[in-house]
């Protein structure tokens, strides 16, 4: 991201030049549509720049505040139900429920959404007998929403996580278009308005950065991408801060944010062996992926703490 930013400063000082010298491109429709195209997308990239520089906890705090909770109510009530199983000599009913119980500190948000949803369906089915536990109906109504609002939530989350996807596949689409603008278009006339506007080709030239002829490379320019995803503690659904991932084959390294999030950029295709791990944390995590035809990837990583302590 760091070196999308830059090239976007760039672009923008190139775009005050050629706005300083509207005469060079007077009646000339090609050249005017060229620098038309390339204002259009730096606008949209400035936007799009603007949208990925907001605080990702915006997007995951709500996901990670209400999953605590229900993690907690979600084994609350399992127990309950395993009470009300055990008294009844229900051994289908007492398996299920201890199942639940443990699950609910182990699987994932979806899993626990859905385990949540069914238990407070199982619930109502004893609506009789609930009252035997200190249950009453609406406190198993307001369980019930819990979990109906952590599925929306849920779903916004992810729905929020995909458009961030959709905006940096965007913005490098722009970029490109960009990059093909100038190398197509702009620079060969500059070059041919060299004699005749010498001051518009000099100061072109400075906000170009390319004062010095590049020799071509013999080689396809690479596609560059990314890996990015979240880091999160296995028991209480928790972001884990200052995480390590890295890539020792490569010597990189970064480290998550307040909400567990890591991004390492300007990949090229191939394999890559992430290793994440954390203080307090068992050993570390690791993942094989490979990135094929430039396409960005999330690959998230859930740590298991060094001590597990689970509601009772």
């Amino acid at each position: 991201m760091k070196n999308i930013v830059l090239d976007y400063q760039r672009n923008k000082s190139i775009e005050r030049v050629l706005g300083n010298y509207p005469e060079v491109s007077s009646g000339k429709p090609e050249i005017l549509t060229a620098i038309e195209n390339f204002t259009g997308n730096n606008n949209r990239i400035g936007e799009l720049l603007g949208d990925l520089a907001r605080p990702r906890s915006v997007i995951f705090r709500p996901k990670h505040d209400q999953l605590r909770k229900l993690r907690l109510a979600t084994a609350r009530m399992a127990g309950l139900g395993l009470i009300l199983a055990s008294s009844q000599q229900n051994a289908p009913k007492t398996g299920m429920y201890k199942a639940y119980k443990l699950n609910a500190w182990t699987g994932t948000a979806w899993a626990l959404c859905q385990q949540a949803i069914q238990i407070g369906i199982e619930l109502d089915k004893e609506h009789a007998v609930i009252g035997n536990v200190g249950l009453t109906p609406e406190k198993l109504a307001e369980f019930k929403a819990t979990a109906v609002e952590f599925g929306n939530t849920l779903e916004t989350t992810d729905a929020l996580i995909k458009q961030i996807k959709a905006n940096r596949q965007e913005l490098k689409t722009l970029m490109q278009a960009n990059m093909a603008i100038l190398r197509l278009q702009l620079d060969p006339f500059l070059n041919f308005m060299q004699d005749a506007s010498p001051a518009f080709y000099r100061e072109y030239k400075i906000a170009r950065r390319s004062t010095v002829p590049v020799k071509p490379s013999a080689t396809t320019a690479e596609t560059l991408t990314e890996i990015s995803g979240t880091v999160t503690d296995s028991v209480t659904g928790d972001p884990v801060a200052n995480a390590t991932i890295d890539i020792a084959d490569r010597g990189l390294l970064v480290v998550t944010d307040q909400d567990g999030y890591y991004l390492i950029d300007d990949l090229p295709d191939g394999g890559y062996l992430l290793s994440c791990h954390a203080t307090g944390y068992k050993v570390a995590a690791t993942e094989n992926v490979t990135i094929a035809e430039g396409i960005s990837l999330e690959v998230n990583f859930s740590l298991e703490p060094e001590t597990v302590v689970k509601a009772a």
